[in-house]
Formats: structure tokens, sequence, C-alpha cells
């Protein structure tokens, strides 16, 4: 087998890896519309809540409406983000949109939470993830989702947050047809899958920062590149009060790794002194690479 017909394997092999996650994403997220959020009349985040909040008022299916409202928008993506996305948005809409009227149509008797806030806190963890794992396969649900793309590319705030803030009149809408207490709950069911997306998109790309001063930081560095595997940048320091020159570790490693090397600097230097901090969106070798 030739080298070409290798690369074609695994582009398809990639291709159906990445539609398989956007089809899933769209399972859980219709789902949780579906099963919690629509039956006590509160809405999702973005295009899809606007299609649910619109469906509420007239009696069209929100699976349909989602399709609809969001053909400009893709439009938009072309443009703006690239056409791979813009594929890979068409498959998470249309599943999307596909699965609740499937949902729907079957019914979620079974699954249904009398509890309005336990309603509000699963369904918007089903919703903030499903579509996280769309975006990790460089899709989207559309609508809202698009427009925080387009944003975080220029400002840098995270996904989840710039949807939440994009919704509020959408939530006043409804506020104003069904009362103060479903809007209430839709706010916190939308925070709620506002992280539940950050953390898939993002989570799984923490880590630690690790700033080390020890008598013995060339033992230190020497373990941490050749049994962890990791990268570490010397600086030079000077102690404050007593003016002696120290090199100074600073790393940044996975937090499996962190106990492992929180072990050895204390054998190593039962003295040296570690500070430890959360690092996220990490960029580089070795970390995972946020899509957007």
């Amino acid at each position: 087998m030739d080298i070409a017909n290798i690369d074609a394997k695994e582009r398809f092999i990639k291709t159906v890896f990445r539609v398989g996650l956007v089809i899933a994403g769209s399972l859980v997220s219709s789902f949780g519309i579906v099963a919690f959020l629509e039956s006590h009349k509160m809405l999702t985040t973005g295009v899809a809540g606007l299609a649910m909040l619109t469906s509420y008022f007239i009696p069209i299916n929100a699976g349909v409406l989602i399709i609809v409202f969001n053909i400009p928008l893709f439009i938009l993506a072309w443009k703006k983000i690239d056409i791979n996305f813009c594929i890979y948005s068409i498959v998470g809409v249309v599943s999307l949109s596909l699965m609740m009227v499937l949902f729907e149509r079957l019914g979620t008797t079974y699954a249904h939470v009398e509890n309005p806030l336990l309603a509000a806190i699963f369904g918007g963890i089903m919703c903030g993830g499903g579509t996280g794992i769309v975006m990790r396969a460089r899709g989207s649900h559309g609508g809202t989702d698009i427009l925080a793309i387009i944003l975080r590319q220029k400002t840098s705030i995270s996904i989840g947050m710039i949807g939440f803030y994009l919704n509020f009149a959408i939530v006043v809408v409804l506020m104003l047809k069904y009362g103060l207490e479903s809007g209430l709950l839709t706010i916190f069911a939308q925070y709620i899958s506002a992280k539940s997306l950050d953390y898939v998109v993002t989570g799984f790309n923490t880590a630690k920062s690790l700033i080390i001063i020890s008598d013995k930081p060339d033992e230190i560095a020497d373990y941490i590149m050749n049994k962890m595997y990791r990268g570490v940048t010397v600086l030079q320091g000077r102690g404050g009060y007593t003016g002696a020159e120290k090199k100074v570790l600073w790393c940044v490693v996975t937090t499996s790794q962190l106990a492992r090397i929180k072990a050895a600097v204390k054998k190593i230097d039962p003295n040296g002194f570690m500070i430890i901090s959360d690092a996220s969106e990490i960029i580089g070798e070795g970390f995972y690479q946020i899509p957007f």
C-alpha cells in the first residue's frame, strides 16, 4: 500500500471519528433539551433556545426551527471561520434537530424529573457537555455557538460564557411568557450548560504550573526531563535576604504527573521550595490543543 493510500485511509478514519463525536454530542444535548428543559418550559442556549422559545408560541417543532434559524449563521461561519467547520456544524445542527424530533415523538416520560431545579442542573450538564463534545470535533450546534467562536478568536473569552451573555434577551421574553421562576431556572440551567461546555472543551487541557527553588536544581531538572519527559525552563534568581544566586526551575506538567514530581523533589531536596498553581489552555507540544 503506497503512502497516498495510507494517508487517504487515515483521513477517512479521522473524518468518521469526528462525525461520530458530533452525532454523539448531539444525542446527549438533544436528550437533555427534550427530557429535562422542555418539560419545565426552560431554554437551552443559542439558536436552539430561540427555537424552543418560538415553539412555545407557535405549534412548530423546535428541531425544525433550529435548521431554519441557522441558515444565515452558516453563511457567516463559512466566511469567518472555514468550510470544514461549517460542514461539521451542519452535521451537528441536523443531527441535533432530528434527534430532538425523535425524542419528542418517542416520549421521555421515563426520564421525567418533577423537581425543576434538578431538571435545570441535569439539563444544563447534558446540553453543555454535548455541545462541548461537538466542539472537540471542531464542529458546533450552530447559532450563537458560531458567534461565540468568532468572538473568542478576537477576545479569548471562554466560548461558554460568551454564549451565556448572548442569551439574555431570549430569557427576558421567556420570563414575560411563563413568569420569573421559569426565567431564573433557565438562567441557572444556561450557566450550568456554559460551565459544562467550557470544562469539556478546555477542562482536559488543564495542567499544573510549577516553580521550584532548590539547592539541587540540576538533579530535579534531570528527573523532570528524563523521567517525566517534560521541558524545564531554568531562570536565574537571587535571594532577597541572602543575596545568593540561585537557579529557579519553571515547568508545566499534567495533573497525573504532579504527585510523582512532588515526591521526587522531596526526595532529592527535602528543603526545596515549590509553588504549584493551576494552568489552563496550554498551547504547545505535549498538550491537547483547543480547536478554536
